[in-house]
């Protein structure tokens, strides 16, 4: 076994930033793998690491929905989550579980 203890005052020492970069884009990566593809491949397309910094990353999906008005950013989310009519069809909460430790 290996094993290594980081603590909190150690992490200003260590270059977290290329690490939480790759998590992110790995993230990203099985979110568009995941995403529920469509004619235009507009949901998994819209799917980028919009910020990175030491402590964390925002992962974002800005697909728009092609029956709705430009404005209508909701469609990643209603994806995600479902509504009344349609069963959600989660990709970005799977993707980020699968780097979470246990």
């Amino acid at each position: 076994m290996a094993r290594v203890v980081l603590h909190l005052e150690a992490l200003d020492e260590i270059d977290t930033e290329d690490a939480m970069r790759s998590i992110a884009e790995g993230v990203a990566e099985d979110a568009r793998r995941l995403a529920a593809k469509g004619k235009t491949l507009g949901l998994s397309g819209g799917i980028g690491v919009i910020e990175v910094t030491k402590t964390g990353a925002i992962i974002e999906s800005t697909a728009r929905n092609p029956r709705s008005s430009p404005e209508h950013a909701a469609y990643p989310f209603w994806v995600e989550m479902g509504t009344k009519r349609s069963k959600a069809r989660p990709y970005l909460r799977p993707a980020a579980y699968r780097y979470r430790t246990p």
